[in-house]
């Protein structure tokens, strides 16, 4: 199922939270709201209001676009699918340029080898290599 605004605002702000290592009662207190509306904006159940949204930014640290910028196709996303692309964007800004470089390097194989849509694999291999 495809992933609501709400839903994926509330990814964006769990996963600012534990890369800040704030449980969510901590950041309640630092945005003056109790741990239960963070947990609502987490799970996807209530969207925040400019002024909370204007909190979270200060106290993740992070532009207030990021929890509602649109990229290409999020909306039609699942909701596991959004997650682990969003750790994958987490994980890279992380990275030195050199080891980004490795990183995309791996990405890209495994992309080869995945199956396009229709389920007909990249390259010129239809089976998997024995292993997997």
């Amino acid at each position: 199922m495809a992933t609501t605004l709400k839903q994926r605002i509330g990814l964006r702000v769990k996963f600012l939270r534990e890369k800040a290592g704030l449980t969510q009662e901590e950041l309640a207190g630092r945005i003056d709201r109790t741990s239960e509306t963070v947990s609502n904006l987490e799970r996807g159940r209530t969207l925040p209001s400019l002024a909370t949204l204007e909190d979270l930014s200060r106290h993740l640290k992070s532009p207030i676009r990021y929890f509602l910028d649109e990229g290409t196709g999020e909306e039609k996303l699942s909701r596991r699918r959004f997650e682990l692309e969003l750790r994958l964007r987490g994980l890279a800004a992380a990275l030195p340029d050199g080891d980004l470089e490795i990183a995309c390097e791996q990405v890209e194989a495994l992309a080869k080898r995945a199956p396009k849509k229709g389920g007909k694999p990249f390259g010129k291999s239809s089976t998997r290599p024995k292993g997997d």
